[in-house]
């Protein structure tokens, strides 16, 4: 009886260590591995937007307050503002609730669209 009291504490312990702290990120879509986050400046530096899938970190302003298929992703950087559309209505087999606006996110996808009006086709997203 002891024993297995100890193993359902234990068990316990385990699942609570590995938890958010916060108790709140929310993961939508395909993992993402919040590690290989770029910043959107990174992202957006160069002459053309990146090829293949990437991983950007931001914070979720404009979200679409009907069906939840998209938001806008930002990063202020100084005076400067950064915002890349994100489609959920492309491939992302999921959709957001409005009360993620103003929250820290990771999201990961495909560019599309030119850099002046960059559009990112999401397959998944961390919001914390």
């Amino acid at each position: 009886m002891f024993v297995r009291r100890l193993a359902i504490a234990a068990a316990a312990l385990a699942a609570a260590c590995t938890a958010d702290p916060t108790g709140s990120a929310e993961d939508f879509g395909k993992p993402v591995d919040v590690a290989a986050a770029r910043s959107l400046a990174a992202a957006l530096a160069g002459d053309t937007l990146p090829v293949g899938e990437i991983t950007l970190s931001g914070r979720i302003g404009d979200v679409c307050t009907g069906e939840g298929c998209w938001f806008v992703l930002q990063e202020v950087e100084g005076a400067q503002l950064r915002e890349v559309f994100v489609d959920l209505n492309r491939g992302a087999g999921f959709t957001v609730p409005a009360d993620v606006a103003g929250r820290d996110a990771v999201v990961r996808g495909r560019f599309a669209g030119e850099l002046d009006e960059p559009e990112l086709l999401a397959v998944g997203l961390r919001v914390e």
